[in-house]
C-alpha cells in the first residue's frame, strides 16, 4: 500500500514543481519592474529593448534583457541589475560606483570595463583584456585576478 501510494503521489510532486517554473518571452519594457525600466531609461536611454526573458522559478523572478545595441542586462525580482555585458562595448561609467571607478581609473588608466556583475556582497568587474577585479558592495577593492 506504502508502495502504491508512493507510486501515485512521486508524479503529482513533478507535475506540482514544474508547473512553478515558467518562462516568458516578450519585447514590451513595460513588463520589467519599475526599477529596471528606470535604469533601462537611465544609462541605455537611446537603445531599445530587442527581446526580454522573463523565468519565474517559484517566488523567485529573473528578467534577462538584450538590447538592440549588444548589451545584455539582467534584473533581479526588485528590478535591480544583477549583471550587465557589453563585451566588446564598455558598460557605461554611469553604472560603475564612483569608488570602483576612481580606483579602476588610478590602477589601470587604460582598462575597458565590458562586464559588471553585483549581489548582495561584491561586484565584480572584467576587463577588455579578460582580467577580473572584485571589490565588496562599498566598492572596497578585494582581488585582482589576471587573465592567463
Amino acid at each position: 500500500m506504502k508502495k502504491l501510494f508512493l507510486l501515485l503521489l512521486l508524479p503529482m510532486l513533478w507535475i506540482a514543481t514544474a508547473r512553478c517554473e515558467e518562462k516568458i518571452t516578450t519585447t514590451d519594457p513595460t513588463q520589467l519592474p519599475p526599477a529596471a525600466q528606470t535604469f533601462l531609461n537611465t544609462h541605455f536611454a537611446n537603445t531599445r529593448v530587442s527581446i526580454i526573458k522573463i523565468e519565474k522559478e517559484h517566488s523567485d523572478v529573473s528578467y534577462d534583457v538584450m538590447l538592440e545595441n549588444g548589451f545584455k542586462v539582467e534584473f533581479n525580482k526588485k528590478g535591480q541589475w544583477t549583471e550587465i555585458q557589453g563585451d566588446p562595448q564598455d558598460v557605461p561609467q554611469s553604472v560603475i560606483p564612483t569608488k570602483i571607478m576612481e580606483y579602476v581609473s588610478a590602477n589601470y588608466p587604460q582598462a575597458k570595463i565590458v562586464d559588471l556583475e553585483q549581489d548582495q556582497k561584491k561586484i565584480k568587474l572584467e576587463l577588455a583584456n579578460g582580467d577580473k577585479i572584485e571589490f565588496t558592495s562599498q566598492g572596497k577593492f578585494i582581488l585582482y585576478d589576471k587573465e592567463d
